[in-house]
């Protein structure tokens, strides 16, 4: 269970968020929405834990995302699988060693790799390879640790259409095991299609999202 507890938020005497608390259940999708000025792209960080709120707290398996300790936190992160919206790729070290980084093995790496056709670059370094293999190696190493939490920050928007099925089936697998999937999108076409659980910022309030 993700649990958003009394949320506050503040940066320059502008107030995003009023107290928000929400619980996020295993095994199902959300879409969070929300018009220029809503801070879902503040929220998408906070969420992630890339920065934090004023007052409030994300719990997660019921232990503290900013009130941890060192150990925990980095326990609780490995948990996590986070898609940001431009890839965040280590640029000095092969997309092998990026992949690596989530201490899977080898044949796990390998696996996802051709999965995603992405095998024949695994020795590169990002910066030799296109905007689409970039998206794709960042949301590969987002799935490879089978998350128990994913977010997504602009879901399928620079993944190719033809790899949109086995993207769903990864999607699919992760919520079969009970993983919690947060796409941020104000896509129409995206919310429609997998918002099962639809979400929108307005108002400093994160409130279900009717169209």
């Amino acid at each position: 269970m993700f649990q958003l507890e009394k949320l506050h938020c503040t940066i320059d005497d502008y107030e995003y968020f009023d107290g928000i608390s929400y619980t996020f259940s295993g095994g199902t999708l959300h879409t969070v929405s929300g018009h220029s000025g809503s801070g879902k792209s503040l929220f998408f960080s906070i969420l992630a834990g890339v920065k934090s709120p004023n007052s409030g707290d994300i719990f997660f398996k019921e232990k503290s995302i900013f009130n941890s300790s060192f150990r925990t936190l980095q326990d609780l992160r490995k948990k996590f699988g986070i898609v940001f919206q431009l890839p965040a790729l280590i640029s000095n070290l092969s997309l092998r060693d990026n992949l690596k980084l989530t201490l899977r093995s080898e044949a796990e790496v390998l696996a996802i790799a051709r999965d995603f056709q992405l095998e024949p670059y695994l020795n590169l370094r990002p910066s030799a390879i296109s905007q689409g293999q970039l998206y794709r190696f960042a949301l590969c190493r987002a799935l490879l640790p089978n998350p128990e939490i994913l977010l997504w920050d602009e879901p399928m928007i620079n993944i190719d259409e033809f790899f949109h099925p086995l993207v769903d089936q990864k999607i699919a697998q992760l919520k079969a095991r009970g993983s919690t999937i947060i796409f941020f999108t104000n896509r129409k076409t995206i919310v429609e299609k997998y918002g099962e659980n639809r979400l929108i910022l307005q108002a400093r309030k994160l409130d279900r999202y009717e169209f």
